[in-house]
This record gives structure tokens, C-alpha cells and sequence, in this order.
């Protein structure tokens, strides 16, 4: 019953990754095609929506805000991060 809102990601490799906010509480980035978009994410950044957020995976703690996707996905494949209340 939660509902889905698409993240888009702006920058040079914007087209390559996919995010959505669920129920406003949990938002997943998932990297497409990532054998055409080489070395980095350059400049690529989502932007969350206020609060504190969690990512899950790596343990790495974000504010609201724009988030570069080459710190976001350093340290693992996708992200997802869910809001610390």
C-alpha cells in the first residue's frame, strides 16, 4: 500500500542510474547499463528529500540534499538508504 516516487538524477551519466522513494522512508539506487557508462559517475548526484538517511548496505550516513553518486556507490553497487527517524 506504500506508495512510489521516482528520484531523477541529474548530470552526465543521469540516464544510467534509476531511484525511487518508498513511502517516503526508503530510497533505492539502482545503476543501469553500467558497462556503457565507464570509469565514474563524474558529476551524476540524486537528490533525497529532507532528514537524516541510512544506507543500509555500507553503513554510510547522508543528509537531505543532492548526493554524489560516485561517493554513494563507492563502496557498493546500489544504495539503499533509509530515513533515520
Amino acid at each position: 500500500e506504500g506508495s512510489f516516487r521516482p528520484l531523477l538524477a541529474r548530470g552526465e551519466k543521469a540516464d544510467y542510474i534509476t531511484a525511487f522513494l518508498r513511502s517516503g522512508q526508503i530510497v533505492s539506487v539502482m545503476p543501469r547499463l553500467v558497462m556503457q557508462t565507464g570509469a565514474g559517475w563524474g558529476d551524476t548526484l540524486i537528490e533525497v528529500p529532507e532528514g537524516r538517511w541510512d544506507n543500509i548496505l555500507t553503513g554510510e550516513q547522508w543528509s537531505e540534499g543532492e548526493i554524489r553518486l560516485d561517493e554513494m556507490l563507492a563502496r557498493f553497487p546500489v544504495g539503499l538508504l533509509v530515513r533515520k527517524e
